[in-house]
């Protein structure tokens, strides 16, 4: 390998190491999703109930997420209703597999 590809892949590396986000950062894109789905809803009273729906699913994903620290990216596994979903954090970005 030449010594520049090397170089190149050094600072990818420490880039994606130093943009690997948080769980508080996961935490804020899934409240953020969920925040859109309630603003998307017309009727006043289904925006209403999910509100509340969406407060207490955020608790709920905020108790039931582990996240696995790989240095240059995270894996977020959440228990949701019964399924568990699967995000990948990578370069300050989700991706959710």
């Amino acid at each position: 390998m030449k010594a520049s590809t090397v170089i190149i892949l050094i600072v990818l590396l420490l880039v994606a190491a130093v943009l690997n986000p948080s769980f508080e950062e996961y935490y804020d894109h899934i409240t953020n999703q969920l925040r859109k789905q309630e603003n998307n809803n017309k009727n006043i009273f289904v925006k209403w109930i999910s509100k509340y729906a969406n407060s207490l699913s955020i608790t709920w994903i905020k108790n039931n997420t582990v996240r696995d620290n790989c240095i240059i990216f995270s894996i977020y596994k959440t228990r949701y209703l019964g399924s568990e979903f699967v995000t990948l954090g990578i370069f300050g970005t989700f991706i959710t597999l």
